[in-house]
C-alpha cells in the first residue's frame, strides 16, 4: 500500500511540475509554434526563397567560389524571416543541391554595402572580394576565412516583401568595380 501511495505522490508531483512549467512558458511555446511563418521556419518559405535564388543564377558553377550579397535593409522588419529562410542555410544547400556534394566555397554576406567595400581586392589581375565561406573539398566541409571570390562569381540581391531582385550590376557600379 505504501508503495502505491509513493508512486501516486511522485506522479502527481511530476504532473504538477509539468503544469507549472507549461503555465510559465505557454506564451513562449505559443509564439514558437505559431510564428513559424513570420520567422521563416516553414519549409514552404525556405524552398520558395531558395528557388528564387536559383532562378537568378545564369551560368552558375556549383564548384566555383561563389559569394552572395543580400541587401535586406529596406525590409529590416522581416530580418528574422530572411535569416531563417535563406541566409543561414544557402551555402549548405548549394553544396548539396547538384546531385551530390560539390567542392568549392560559398560565402553569404548581408551587412551594409559600405562593409562590402572593405572586402574588395585584386588577385592575379582579377577584381574580387576576400571573405569567409563554407568550403568543401572531397566531401569535407568547414568554414574558411580569406577566400577569394571573383566578381564573375559574385551575386547580389535585394530582399523586399519576401521577393528577391537581382542587383549585381547596381552593387558593382556603386562599389566602383564595374
Amino acid at each position: 500500500m505504501k508503495s502505491k501511495l509513493s508512486k501516486l505522490i511522485v506522479i502527481c508531483g511530476v504532473l504538477i511540475s509539468l503544469f507549472y512549467v507549461y503555465s510559465l512558458n505557454k506564451n513562449d511555446i505559443y509564439y514558437f509554434f505559431n510564428s513559424a511563418g513570420i520567422n521563416g521556419r516553414l519549409a514552404l518559405d525556405q524552398e520558395r526563397m531558395y528557388n528564387q535564388v536559383l532562378n537568378h543564377l545564369n551560368n552558375f558553377s556549383y564548384s566555383e567560389n561563389n559569394l552572395f550579397y543580400f541587401d535586406v535593409f529596406e525590409d529590416s522588419s522581416r530580418g528574422t524571416f530572411y535569416t531563417e529562410t535563406l541566409l543561414l542555410n544557402l551555402a549548405v544547400r548549394l553544396h548539396i543541391s547538384n546531385g551530390g556534394i560539390t567542392n568549392g566555397c560559398t560565402g553569404v554576406f548581408y551587412e551594409d554595402i559600405s562593409s562590402l567595400t572593405k572586402l574588395i581586392t585584386t588577385r592575379d589581375d582579377k577584381v574580387g572580394f576576400i571573405y569567409q565561406g563554407l568550403c568543401v573539398k572531397d566531401g569535407k566541409a568547414g568554414n574558411s576565412g580569406g577566400v577569394f571570390y571573383s566578381i564573375d562569381n559574385f551575386y547580389a540581391f535585394k530582399a523586399k516583401n519576401g521577393e528577391l531582385t537581382d542587383i549585381k550590376q547596381e552593387v558593382l557600379t556603386r562599389l566602383g568595380v564595374y
